[in-house]
This record gives C-alpha cells, sequence and structure tokens, in this order.
C-alpha cells in the first residue's frame, strides 16, 4: 500500500498550513484570552477559506481525501 501523499493533496497540505500560519496563527492569543472568535473574524477568515476552497475541505474529491472519517452524529 502506497501511502505517500499525491501532488494534488501535498497541495492541499501546503495550503491549509500557509492559511493558518497566515490567517489563524496571528489571532491565537487573543482567542485564547477572550475564549472566543469576534464575529467579524470568524466571517473574514471564512471569507479567505471559502476564497480558497478549504473551507469544508471534507467534502473535497475522494482522490484528495480517500479515507474519510465518519462524521461525529
Amino acid at each position: 500500500m502506497d501511502l505517500a501523499l499525491s501532488d494534488e493533496q501535498r497541495l492541499l497540505v501546503e495550503t491549509v498550513r500557509a492559511f493558518v500560519d497566515r490567517e489563524l496563527v496571528p489571532h491565537e492569543e487573543e482567542v485564547e484570552r477572550t475564549d472566543e472568535v469576534p464575529p467579524e473574524l470568524a466571517r473574514e477568515i471564512r471569507a479567505k477559506a471559502l476564497a480558497l476552497g478549504i473551507y469544508a475541505a471534507y467534502h473535497q474529491p475522494e482522490r484528495v481525501f480517500p479515507q474519510r472519517p465518519e462524521p461525529n452524529n
């Protein structure tokens, strides 16, 4: 069984990693301190994630995410 990531999967990982570093990490301290994400910040982050195609990544094609975990019900 080949467990290596495909080029498409590697690109997705790199894209998400860069997004987290650029868009989430700068707000980590404030969110930890206040225990909440300001609604406007949540909207901005969601919009940027949607624009990149990484919001709700669970719905990526099976070739990108072949072993989807079962959703929590």
